[in-house]
Parts: C-alpha cells; structure tokens; sequence
C-alpha cells in the first residue's frame, strides 16, 4: 500500500518497505525523503492537529471593520480618505485573505518516530486526503505491519542467546502493543522453561533442550 498526498505546494509519500516505512515530502523550497525503521514508529501515539495561518484570520476582522467604518462614511457623506474604487479593491483583498484563511486551514496526523537517539520526529499526513477511510486504512496497515514485522523479529525464541535480553524484548514487545499478555506470558514461560497450556507460537528453540 502506497499513500500519496498533494496539497496546494505540498506532496507527501509514505511507502512500506521490508524494514520500515518511505517518507518522501516535497514543498516550495525543499524536498526530503527517509526511511524509517519499524521500530522506531509508534503508531498508536499518533496525534491529530489544525493548522491554521494566523496572518489572514488576524488582518480579515481589521480589515472588515474599516471596510464598513469607510463605506458608512461614503453613504453619509462623511469625510473619509477612501473612494468607492479603493472600497472595492479592499473587499477584494479581504475576499483574497479570508480564501487564504479557508485553504490554509488543514487537519493533520502526527505519527511520533523515535530513534536510538531519542530524537522525535513526526511522520506528518493529511487527515483527509484523498479521503478519511483511506487515511484510517493507511494507519491501520502500518500498525499492522509493525506488529508483524516486530514479532517475526523479536518474538520467537532462540536458545542460542541469553535468555535475559530475549525476556526483555519479550516485555519491549507487549509494552509496543505488538503482542498480547497472553503471547508475552506463552513467550516468558518458554523462555524459563515452565509448563504453558498455549503453543500457538512458535519457537526456534533446540530440540535438544
């Protein structure tokens, strides 16, 4: 599955590759694209957000109020130092700011990444483009393969290496959300060596053991 999304002077990618997630983003004044290891994507911290610029919401009312200060003082034939014609051009320029407001405003997806260095970033996707349910579809398949991809590669146990550091990641998966606490139990007690009543995992343990 590939989503792509194009607004105004925007376009934004994501891509899912074998180990993590394409991010390409283009703009006016620059474009950058990386891939971001599943591991470091935390899906279910996602944030959503409005953004808004502030500079047309702020100068629409000022102008509004002098626009209709102007006009009742042309119609009552006050003093004022605008004309009809100057009227007309400023309804135009609060036309013009008062678009700028509607088409500036957007509702995002924040999606936190953090990596080895816990520096966070945000994989950012508009809410709504080309439309919600394929947005919401698009979360859904990468938090899948998330899960997937971090149980096939930490979730199975090996009796090749230490058993304290797979008991961690065997905890690091279930606070990730990627398997359940009956899976991090089945997964623990094989690990130690206790009897389970659950062998719906599979393990690459020695037979021998």
């Amino acid at each position: 599955m590939k989503l792509k999304q194009k607004r105004l002077f925007i376009t934004r990618e994501c891509e899912f590759k074998e180990h993590g997630l394409l991010y390409r983003v283009n703009n006016l004044k620059e474009g950058s694209e990386i891939t971001i290891p599943y591991e470091d994507i935390l899906p279910d911290k996602l944030l959503r957000k409005q953004e808004t610029s502030w500079i047309p919401l702020m100068l629409t009312p000022i102008l509004i109020i002098v626009f209709f200060v102007n006009l009742v003082a042309l119609l009552i034939g006050d003093s004022t130092e605008f004309t009809y014609g100057a009227l007309i051009m400023l309804f135009i320029v609060i036309v013009g700011l008062s678009l700028s407001a509607y088409l500036g405003r957007r509702n995002e997806i924040l999606i936190p990444a953090v990596n080895r260095h816990h520096f966070q970033q945000f994989i950012i996707i508009f809410e709504a483009l080309p439309n919600k349910i394929i947005v919401n579809q698009f979360v859904e398949e990468l938090t899948n393969r998330i899960n997937s991809y971090l149980k096939e590669k930490y979730g199975v146990l090996d009796r090749d290496f230490p058993i304290e550091s797979q008991l961690q990641n065997f905890l690091w998966l279930k606070e990730r959300g990627a398997i359940t606490n009956t899976e991090y139990e089945e997964l623990k007690n094989n690990a130690l060596g206790r009897a389970s009543t659950n062998q719906s995992i599979g393990f690459k343990a020695n037979p021998s053991n």
